[in-house]
């Protein structure tokens, strides 16, 4: 029980921080993992180790997971990617290929997203890197502020739909550890799916396109 209400606290001090409060979620998480604690030190020392030494262990256990690591380094990646000229020149080259269609900026926009997502696969990354770049962009061409907004936004799913992001690799553990399906069985069809959820953001952009009667980009 003890637990139970330790997680919900930990939700609500984190939902609080970030959505009421207003402050960034790093701030959020870092009260959750301090409210956590306080429920180690009611809830009182396991066997003969402190409660000191158990958070300890519990930090370095989390700390040499695959799955952190994974997180960590796509961190890491997409700051890499955002402040390097790499994303702009990215969209360039796009651009010369889609630019001269009809609604050119938002496959553009699509296909960018869909690349950084390949390899950065955190969402909010994704959408703020590519989107800082192509929603400006996309509204002085003439296109509305919401939906410029609307295709951005969209570009988060592409984080979790490509190999090898977080989601994946939580899949593939458990159905190792399962005996269910090797690795190499699992990567393929995610890359797949990776690969419709491109096609279905594209097929949103051309009725997008249609519907608001978007011109091609200006020359």
């Amino acid at each position: 029980m003890m637990a139970v209400l330790a997680l919900v606290v930990f939700i609500a001090v984190i939902i609080v921080w970030n959505a009421v409060v207003g402050r960034n979620i790093g701030e959020a998480m870092t009260l959750g993992f301090l409210s956590i604690c306080v429920f180690a030190f009611i809830a009182g020392p396991s066997d003969e180790d402190s409660v000191l030494t158990m958070i300890w262990a519990s930090v370095s256990d989390a700390l040499t997971e695959e799955i952190m690591f994974a997180a960590l380094a796509f961190v890491f990646v997409s700051y890499v990617l955002e402040r390097t000229p790499v994303l702009t020149k990215l969209v360039d080259l796009l651009n010369s290929l889609l630019g001269r269609f009809r609604g050119g900026h938002l496959y553009t926009t699509t296909v960018a997203g869909a690349i950084f997502g390949a390899i950065a696969h955190i969402g909010a990354a994704i959408t703020a890197a590519v989107g800082s770049i192509t929603i400006p962009w996309m509204k002085k061409s003439g296109v509305k502020p919401e939906i410029a907004a609307t295709v951005a936004s969209g570009l988060a799913g592409f984080g979790v739909s490509f190999p090898f992001s977080g989601t994946m690799f939580i899949l593939v553990g458990g159905l190792v550890a399962q005996g269910a399906m090797e690795s190499h069985e699992i990567v393929m069809p995610l890359f797949f799916a990776g690969l419709w959820a491109l096609v279905y953001r594209l097929i949103v952009a051309f009725w997008i396109v249609r519907k608001y009667k978007i011109p091609a980009v200006p020359s």
